[in-house]
């Protein structure tokens, strides 16, 4: 795969040496996994891997040279290796991958830390208050074997939406894809359902976050809603794109499924911050098939008649959080960058030494 990625992709190597743009390739996926070893080490590493493209006895480089090679290389081929893996279709799917004969994905974002010089922060950006820049992913996976479907990378101060935009053309039919609230638009929706791939995506439940008006009531308690695009959200569209003439979204359909989030805290009468985390989410996934029925007799079990109040019970029978935890551990990196100094009162008691005294100066 690398070597066809290598064939395809433009890069500025061009003499036969130890540093190939094949070998250069295979040094930058070394680095990426053993981050914390430097370049030296990761040489070493990559040199003393069996079958490595090179000629016998060549020696292993220094780090410099990988530097120089890294140049040489670009982001061409890095991407295109990128590519040509996530359209694999010999990849193990994973356990439970497809849910009614359609693949389950997902859109998230994230930011990953550089190295800091002058470059970089004036290409990616650096957050307010922060010494090192970032740059800012948007990407499509696969939500069992989390394999990368497409990715589209910027600056750190490029919004999560205007990369998701780039992933319209990885979406196509037989996918079921999910996002959190923060990506839904009626042009993204539209967009991306176009291609043919069904969306469940989560939905703001303010007044004017979601423009639609129901159609009818489903058994089950979903409703079917027509989405209509309001006046000020036509404005909008249209300032972004520096458009006045664009014309309004079409009416389209869509399945509203609402829904209500109850913490076991609030019913309890105590502070959120007691109740462990872990042990709210694994309880969660425990119940989430609380209340289906048994697929041999057909009968829901006992404790689907309340599977709240169960849920509730087994969380505030976890142990407590300390109300206030001391710590036991190094500041982190944002408390250093901001809390230089920490407010402490020491008290020192001298106490009078009980050593026997010496007959003898110092020195002789």
């Amino acid at each position: 795969m690398i070597a066809k990625a290598v064939a395809q992709a433009e890069h500025g190597h061009k003499l036969d040496r130890a540093l190939t743009a094949e070998v250069t390739v295979m040094c930058v996926l070394a680095g990426a996994l053993f981050p914390d070893q430097g370049y030296d080490l990761v040489l070493a590493r990559t040199f003393a891997m069996p079958g490595l493209p090179v000629k016998p006895g060549t020696l292993t480089p220094s780090g410099p040279a990988l530097s120089r090679a890294r140049v040489l290389l670009g982001e061409q081929a890095m991407r295109r290796i990128f590519e040509i893996d996530a359209a694999r279709t010999d990849a193990d799917p994973g356990t439970g991958a497809a849910w009614h004969g359609m693949e389950v994905t997902a859109i998230d974002g994230t930011t990953i830390e550089l190295f800091s010089n002058d470059e970089r922060a004036e290409a990616f950006g650096v957050p307010t208050g922060g010494t090192k820049p970032k740059l800012r992913i948007a990407a499509h996976v696969r939500t069992s074997s989390r394999r990368w479907i497409a990715a589209a990378v910027g600056g750190y101060l490029d919004g999560e939406n205007t990369l998701a935009d780039e992933l319209k053309s990885s979406f196509t039919g037989g996918i079921l894809n999910t996002a959190d609230r923060g990506f839904f638009s009626m042009d993204r929706w539209i967009g991306f359902s176009a291609r043919g791939a069904h969306l469940a995506w989560r939905v703001k439940n303010g007044a004017t976050s979601v423009p639609f008006k129901t159609i009818k009531t489903l058994k089950d308690g979903s409703e079917l809603v027509l989405l209509r695009e309001s006046e000020s959200m036509l404005g909008k569209r249209r300032r972004e794109h520096a458009d006045k003439t664009l014309p309004r979204l079409r009416d389209t359909v869509a399945r509203l499924v609402s829904f209500t989030v109850t913490r076991a805290a609030g019913q309890a009468g105590i502070d959120p911050r007691l109740i462990p985390f872990t042990a709210v989410l694994a309880l969660i996934r425990g119940h989430v098939t609380a209340d289906t029925c048994c697929p041999h007799c057909g009968k829901r079990p006992a404790s689907g008649n309340d599977p709240m109040a169960l849920l509730v019970s087994q969380v505030l029978a976890q142990p407590a959080h300390r109300d206030r935890p001391a710590r036991t551990s190094g500041r982190t990196a944002f408390q250093r960058q901001h809390w230089h100094t920490e407010e402490v009162t020491y008290t020192m008691t001298i106490t009078p030494s009980n050593l026997p005294k010496a007959n003898i100066c110092p020195g002789s």
